[in-house]
């Protein structure tokens, strides 16, 4: 008997109930979930360290099946993260070698490195599996779904909470390997009947003047992840999508992903909250104080480790509770909302200052886009506090709505107008300034 399911195979098995239904599109080929089958079963079986970084989306999705089936160790990248980006890992991925690591190994799945050197957090077959049937707890799709996805396969949110996910409820997904064009990708949505739909926030809100000019009214569910999604962005998206669920989850690579969720009837009572934990998943507050703390998770799906880094490992994981790295706070209903990273925290004139938390702020005012909150070293101050705002608006304005919307304690002395935001290659915004 196996020590362990593999992800082919536990997929597999639920594709004999779909076998006939179209499970890829890829612009104008369908495949279905037995062609798909078919695909992934061919050739043999070796145990090796499988780096996915060539190809189109379409092709890396089935590169990172066809891995997963041969007990290959898969390793999703994304060219748009850079060369020298891409090339560090694949000099790191040859020191190591697959027969000297865990059996039931599956995946290796880098960090974005947006804020500092990218980790490779290790995944095992039991963990993701856990997570997808975690996920279906509270994630209803099934076969009628059409899913998009528009982000890359190398973020664990798209892999496991999308792509995975979708094929375990058999639903037919459209992998958009075009370039970002929020009219086009609404279009896309519209034409095609698309009825299930994953975004960050910011990426979210860069398509809703798009969604106003287009019928999109075909979507039905849309996840929000990724980042913190504030209550007045919240509040956008439920205006402009009234007749779809929205939810709002939360994870982290390392949790494989999937770690809290707040249910599509919560959305408007909750406005920017996460949601409690999911299935098999525990939330702990350490330094508690009313109710608000740096947040820690127990589940099934926490990572084997950093590859090539157990110190680092044995600094993230503590008995069993992975830290996150995120300040939390839960209300009295026992619902969770995240105020930002501690490792972000401003510490000015003895008061810690959340960035994302004054982010949120800001963005209550419909006129800012986006912005980035941060410090910047000042001799006088120990830290001056700086807001880049994409906004049409001018600088005056800005800081009218910085002293109408922020504690005294957290107004800018420096603020800076912008067109837009840099972005990670999943759609976050850039911290590093």
């Amino acid at each position: 008997m196996e020590k362990y399911l593999n992800i082919w195979k536990f997929l597999k098995n639920r594709f004999e109930f779909f076998k006939q239904k179209t499970a890829l599109v890829c612009g104008s080929e369908r495949i279905s979930y037995a062609q798909l089958t078919e695909i992934v079963e061919q050739g043999g079986k070796q145990r090796k360290i499988l780096p996915v970084l060539e190809g189109s989306l379409a092709e890396q999705a089935i590169s990172i099946l066809k891995g997963l089936r041969r007990e290959n160790i898969v390793v999703p990248l994304n060219k748009a993260y850079g060369e020298n980006y891409c090339q560090n890992i694949l000099s790191e991925l040859e020191k190591h070698n697959a027969n000297d690591m865990d059996s039931d190994i599956a995946l290796i799945l880098f960090t974005s490195g947006s804020t500092g050197k990218p980790k490779g957090a290790m995944l095992s077959h039991e963990n993701v599996i856990s997570n997808l049937r975690a996920i279906g707890g509270y994630f209803e799709i099934d076969e009628t779904d059409k899913m998009l996805i528009a982000r890359p396969l190398m973020h664990c949110a798209v892999l496991t909470g999308e792509f995975l996910y979708g094929l375990y409820k058999g639903a037919e997904i459209h992998l958009y390997g075009e370039s970002f064009m929020p009219r086009r990708i609404v279009r896309y949505i519209a034409a095609q009947g698309i009825t299930v739909f994953g975004a960050t926030p910011t990426l979210l809100h860069l398509l809703l003047p798009s969604f106003l000019n287009e019928d999109a009214r075909v979507l039905q569910k849309i996840v929000v992840s990724g980042e913190i999604l504030s209550a007045a962005h919240a509040e956008r998206f439920a205006a402009a999508f009234p007749e779809a669920d929205i939810y709002s989850v939360y994870g982290l690579t390392e949790a494989s992903p999937r770690v809290a969720a707040l249910p599509p009837k919560m959305f408007a009572s909750k406005y920017g909250s996460i949601g409690k934990p999911i299935e098999n998943v525990e939330l702990r507050l350490e330094g508690e104080r009313q109710c608000e703390g740096r947040l820690f998770v127990r589940s099934p799906g926490i990572m084997r480790g950093y590859l090539g880094n157990e110190s680092l490992t044995k600094q993230k994981i503590v008995g069993g509770w992975l830290d996150t790295g995120d300040i939390a706070r839960r209300d009295a209903d026992g619902y969770y909302y995240i105020l930002g990273r501690a490792d972000g925290m401003i510490i000015r004139s003895g008061i810690n200052i959340y960035p994302e938390e004054m982010e949120t702020l800001l963005k209550q005012d419909e006129r800012v886009r986006e912005c980035l909150f941060y410090a910047e070293n000042d001799g006088a101050l120990g830290k001056r506090l700086c807001v880049k705002m994409a906004a049409e608006i001018t600088k005056e304005e800005a800081f009218e709505i910085c002293a109408a919307k922020l504690p005294s304690f957290a107004r800018p002395q420096k603020i800076e107008i912008v067109g837009s935001l840099l972005k990670t290659a999943s759609g976050k915004v850039r911290r590093s300034v």
